[in-house]
């Protein structure tokens, strides 16, 4: 299961609910499948989807079942979990942010493993990936001029180190602060 999203209000009275989606580019999901929705994958319960549409903001989700608006705030706040197979993609390159979870982030130039991605912030001028070295963390810019290749089967991305990336990441949390 991937988590497609977060419930963050309804829409209208009918009990629609409103999805902050995880990806910047709408991957469709195939219609009368079954979702999960909870706080966690494991504390979830599964659902028929009845329509699934994006709007400028997010996704518009109705629910079978689910027939007003006091019935859907219920589920304000939880995740929206979806198996990879009901996830219609217009191209390899899209991707959601769970499947970025554990990929292997490379030098496109060297070829040096950089580490593995542990989290995405959602910033508003760009997501930012959070790599973690094994020595410390790297911020990654969500940008073209930075994320180049992103192969979710493989578990492998490949970013272009722009000067001053790595060295901005560098400074140990057990150093002294001056300011």
């Amino acid at each position: 299961m991937i988590r497609l999203g977060i419930i963050t209000g309804t829409h209208g009275f009918d009990g629609t609910l409103f999805i902050d989606y995880l990806t910047d580019d709408f991957l469709s999901v195939s219609q009368q499948k079954t979702i999960k929705i909870g706080f966690s994958e494991q504390f979830s319960r599964e659902f028929t989807i009845e329509t699934i549409i994006k709007s400028k903001k997010g996704l518009l989700l109705k629910l079978k079942d689910i027939n007003s608006k006091e019935e859907a705030v219920e589920f304000k706040e939880q995740a929206v979990f979806i198996s990879e197979e009901n996830i219609i993609r217009k191209s390899k390159k899209q991707y959601i942010t769970g499947e970025l979870f554990e990929c292997e982030v490379f030098n496109i130039d060297s070829g040096d493993r950089l580490g593995k991605v542990v989290e995405e912030l959602n910033l508003p001028a760009n997501d930012v990936w959070v790599v973690d070295s094994g020595v410390n963390e790297i911020l990654i810019p969500v940008i073209n001029d930075i994320v180049k290749n992103v192969n979710i089967s493989k578990k492998r991305i490949e970013i272009k180190v722009i000067p001053g990336l790595l060295e901005a990441n560098t400074k140990s949390n057990d150093e002294d602060y001056d300011g």
